[in-house]
């Protein structure tokens, strides 16, 4: 029986045996399975759900029509991905999308498989990042 080992996913390594990243000191959900999701067509609520289940997880907020120079990538318990929108009352509405994984190289390889390229920003807020 192989059993998938936790991972901190920041910095994608195993955590150590109590369950915190050595990296950056914060422990970590149970593993979840690697899996990206898309959010579109009004699916503001299946997309709050996922963020509020993938605190550690990431999310790339993207033009619908997948225009590669309006692409910002966002930890899931970003301020300007969750909570309260900034503008109207949803997330996932007409204009953008969101793409949700629990590891960066996830969303990296859908945006390099979708056109998007993997030249993409990150979220530059200090509550995201940290920068």
């Amino acid at each position: 029986m192989v059993t998938e080992r936790r991972r901190c996913s920041w910095h994608d390594i195993e955590l150590n045996a109590a369950g915190m990243c050595d990296e950056c000191s914060q422990v970590m959900p149970v593993a979840q399975p690697s899996t990206v999701v898309v959010f579109k067509d009004g699916n503001d609520q299946g997309y709050r759900e996922w963020v509020r289940l993938h605190k550690g997880g990431y999310v790339l907020n993207i033009e619908r029509t997948l225009n590669a120079n309006n692409v910002i990538l966002h930890q899931a318990s970003c301020p300007s991905i969750n909570g309260e929108p900034a503008r109207g009352d949803v997330f996932v509405g007409d204009s953008y999308i969101k793409v949700c994984a629990s590891r960066k190289p996830e969303l990296e390889q859908w945006a390099d498989e979708n056109a998007v390229g993997t030249d993409i920003k990150w979220c530059q807020l200090t509550s995201c990042f940290g920068f």
